[in-house]
């Protein structure tokens, strides 16, 4: 029975001492997290001390150290002493408080059983050295039962940690509001105290910031730097230092600066300052540019210029006849790759696969610009050059003719020409084409003309158009033309205006002798009555000068005119045998004469021709100077024989007139038995 009791108290006071156990856990969880807000607010608070009072006092390397290696103890220490110490004695690593301080920390909570969770503990430090502790061992039992339900883990109020927010919270709040507001205040004044070892010169009021993180420019090309100074105050100017030589920046505005590098050759270092402060040192890395080094065209020009092949070197414009074949040669340095675009076609990539020479060839056929572009790995958009090509088209064949009409026989035309060409000629020649009154073509040929192959030419060629037997009404088309040696677009050729030979037709035949004839008899009777009036006056003339010692001025003038109307009497009857003469040929064209009136008509050509007397012509020459001379004798002797040669063309123009009158009579005649019949 006792035993059974002693069971039954052991268990009632080892559940109470599992509620002691369990409420020094928590005592010692309240101990951490008091103990995490108070080492928050130390370590948190000094850390922004510290930054602070490097910030603005710039500590030396032994200043530093005392900050870094001071705060490691304060927050070593802090963690240690409030974190780490209560958490190991929480895994009860470490010494703890006892179940006798638990049960009056428990007290000082329910005060009602303090005096009875003490007097439980009491008694059963004291039931341990009685051997028949039955008794006590009730009493044990019968007071743990007592204060079974009493929650011990109520003694400690976790909430109470509270309290200590109000000195974590405002340098946690703080440090985020610095990191923001200013970052630099934080960072750099830790990085500073943790590299204690190292020098830092104090910060400058301003700093210098770059657009760009690299800098790199093409090999022998400009590069304008721009820098942006940032901070409480600027300065006024400021300098680069490039290769020990100090510059002034130019200042584009109050805190933006700018420096041109010109040509630059390699990698250049330089430092940008104001005052004492300064950036760090920068490397203006070159980037190998791309460079033509060399490079030639070689044109083959079209065989049909005979021209041999040409090389240019280091020339890009160029004027070539169409149809040249040109090859560039392009040597480089620090290249890759070639673009070559000619015109408005696509671009062609040359690829250079590490040989100094890369090639490129193209037919010309019109005018155009290319644009040459070299790269690297390093340049994609190197530098271009442009060029303009000039192409010379093959021109057409110059052709030009002169024509003569025989003076003697107008059915021959002489003519004389020449023609030209850019390179040279391949062909000349004549063509006809013979066309009768109603249009239609009755023959059209070609005749070739032999000539020297060569850039340019003179010919001749002479045309009888008797040889083509045109009829009244016919037509003769007829040109010359010339061929070139064009091998591109085939020969070309040219040819001079068309020139026409036109038969009168049967009816202007008509028309023209009837206005001829009308014309004949016309001026055969004024002229009659002409040659009478010269006579007269003559005569008058002459009987005047008898009466004279010598001939006067008023003489004289008196002769001449009579000299100019016997030389316009001449030529009205030079006049009257041409028409005549065209009578005669339209009258063999028309077939209407009968052999005797052709007889008839050609005595009458005769007769006209005697009458334009070349012997009176040198009488009247021979007349005027002997009266210039003064000569009165010798005058009056050729004005006698002048009268009578005047009076000789006086008898020749009236059988003439009265031989026409005959002939006239004939023609009708024959007309009128025509349309009888």
């Amino acid at each position: 029975m006792a035993d059974k009791r002693e069971v039954a108290g052991a268990s009632s006071y080892q559940l109470l001492i599992d509620k002691l156990d369990r409420f020094i856990r928590k005592y010692y969880t309240n101990k951490i997290i008091r103990g995490a807000l108070i080492t928050t607010a130390i370590c948190v608070a000094m850390f922004i001390l510290y930054a602070t009072l490097e910030h603005q006092l710039y500590l030396s390397q032994g200043g530093r150290k005392i900050l870094f290696f001071s705060y490691l103890i304060l927050f070593f220490g802090s963690v240690g002493y409030f974190i780490i110490n209560p958490a190991i004695r929480y895994f009860r690593l470490g010494k703890t408080i006892s179940h006798e301080q638990a049960a009056r920390i428990i007290g000082d909570h329910f005060s009602d059983i303090r005096d009875k969770l003490i007097n439980i503990l009491q008694l059963k430090h004291a039931a341990q050295g009685i051997s028949n502790n039955g008794l006590i061992l009730a009493s044990i039992n019968q007071k743990a039962d007592g204060i079974q339900l009493i929650p011990f883990r109520k003694a400690i109020d976790l909430n109470e940690n509270k309290r200590y927010l109000k000195y974590a919270v405002p340098p946690v709040l703080l440090l985020v509001f610095l990191l923001f507001a200013s970052p630099r205040l934080i960072k750099d004044s830790t990085y500073r105290i943790i590299n204690n070892n190292k020098h830092f010169e104090k910060a400058a009021p301003f700093f210098f910031e770059f657009e760009e993180d690299q800098f790199e420019v093409v090999q022998f090309s400009d590069y304008r730097l721009s820098v942006k100074v940032q901070g409480e105050q600027l300065p006024n100017e400021a300098f680069i230092r490039v290769d020990d030589y100090e510059y002034r920046l130019n200042k584009e505005s109050s805190d933006t600066y700018s420096y041109l590098f010109k040509n630059v050759r390699g990698d250049t270092k330089f430092t940008v300052y104001a005052g004492k402060y300064g950036s760090e040192d920068q490397t203006l890395t070159v980037l190998p540019k791309p460079k033509m080094v060399d490079f030639q065209v070689v044109l083959n020009y079209p065989r049909y210029t005979n021209r041999g092949s040409e090389i240019l070197q280091n020339s890009g414009d160029f004027s070539v006849p169409e149809g040249t074949k040109a090859s560039w040669k392009f040597d480089t340095k620090s290249t890759d790759q070639i673009q070559f675009r000619y015109g408005d076609d696509q671009p062609v990539l040359l690829e250079n696969d590490g040989s100094v020479s890369v090639s490129h060839q193209k037919s010309i056929y019109s005018e155009a610009a290319y644009q040459v572009a070299l790269k690297n790995d390093r340049v994609r958009e190197g530098d271009s050059v442009s060029f303009l090509i000039n192409v010379i088209k093959d021109q057409f064949p110059q052709i030009s003719v002169e024509m003569i009409r025989d003076s003697i026989e107008e059915s021959i035309y002489y003519f004389v020409g020449s023609a030209s060409d850019d390179y040279a000629l391949t062909k000349l020649q004549f063509v006809y084409q013979h066309v009768n009154e109603q249009g239609t073509v009755l023959n059209e040929e070609t005749t070739a003309l032999p000539i020297s192959v060569g850039a340019q030419i003179d010919y001749d060629y002479l045309l009888d158009i008797r040889a083509f037997e045109l009829k009244p009404g016919d037509k003769l088309n007829y040109y010359f033309e010339v061929f070139d040696n064009d091998g591109v677009h085939g020969a070309k050729s040219s040819k001079t205006s068309i020139m026409a030979h036109e038969k009168k037709t049967l009816e202007e035949l008509k028309l023209a002798e009837e206005a001829n004839e009308e014309e004949i008899k016309d001026k055969l009777k004024e002229g009659i009555e002409e040659s009478k009036r010269i006579q007269e006056e003559l005569k008058k003339l002459r009987e005047k000068l008898l009466q004279k010692e010598s001939p006067d001025w008023q003489d004289r003038k008196e002769l001449e005119k009579l000299l100019e109307r016997q030389q316009n009497l001449q030529k009205n009857l030079q006049d009257i045998q041409n028409a005549n003469m065209e009578n005669i040929q339209n009258q063999e064209e028309m077939q209407t004469m009968t052999p005797e009136m052709m007889e008839k008509q050609q005595r009458l050509q005769e007769l006209f021709e005697e009458t334009v007397n070349e012997e009176m012509q040198e009488l009247m020459k021979e007349i005027q100077e002997l009266m210039q001379e003064l000569n009165k004798e010798q005058s009056i002797e050729m004005m006698e024989e002048f009268q009578m040669n005047e009076e000789q063309l006086e008898n020749q123009m009236e059988r003439l007139e009265e031989l026409y009158k005959q002939l006239e009579v004939e023609k009708e005649m024959n007309e009128a038995v025509d349309k009888l019949e």
